[in-house]
């Protein structure tokens, strides 16, 4: 990535070396080497984030040739059946301590727990309330704890 220092001297950094950069307003953030905007700014960040996930077990029925023998010279052993995919899933970002968490009931009441009272309310919802309402509540929180960033005057 690059960027122009205080001087004006443009400077680069590895994508690595960073968790996320500000551009045009928007902020992103790192996960993998990919870089994925943060929609919900606030004390809790929401955003959505492309992640590659493994799966070993897959069966794959056309890579298997059930009549290969094992001593032929055109025999190459059996190729990898791990499966590559490529998934959104939902996180949350407690921007106090900059840790991510995926999107789930249980990390919400983690999350919500530094406001007593918005906590309260929340568990006392039942189990379904809590899936179908917990962006709400990430909202109420952001709302009631505002984050607030240091403004670049240049």
């Amino acid at each position: 990535i690059a960027y122009f220092d205080e001087l004006g001297v443009k400077r680069e950094i590895a994508t690595d070396k960073i968790w996320g950069f500000a551009r045009n307003g928007s902020l992103y953030y790192r996960i993998g080497q990919k870089f994925n905007r943060i929609m919900i700014v606030g004390s809790i960040c929401h955003f959505i984030g492309t992640v590659t996930t493994y799966n070993p077990r897959y069966y794959n029925p056309y890579i298997y040739d059930y009549y290969t023998y094992p001593y032929s010279p055109y025999y190459y052993g059996y190729p990898s059946s791990t499966m590559e995919t490529q998934e959104a899933k939902q996180f949350l970002m407690d921007f106090e301590t900059g840790q991510v968490f995926e999107y789930t009931v249980k990390n919400v009441e983690a999350l919500l727990i530094r406001d007593p009272q918005l906590y309260e309310e929340f568990m006392a919802l039942s189990n379904r309330k809590k899936k179908q309402l917990q962006f709400m509540y990430i909202r109420r929180f952001n709302e009631r704890n505002p984050l607030y960033l240091p403004a670049n005057n240049q």
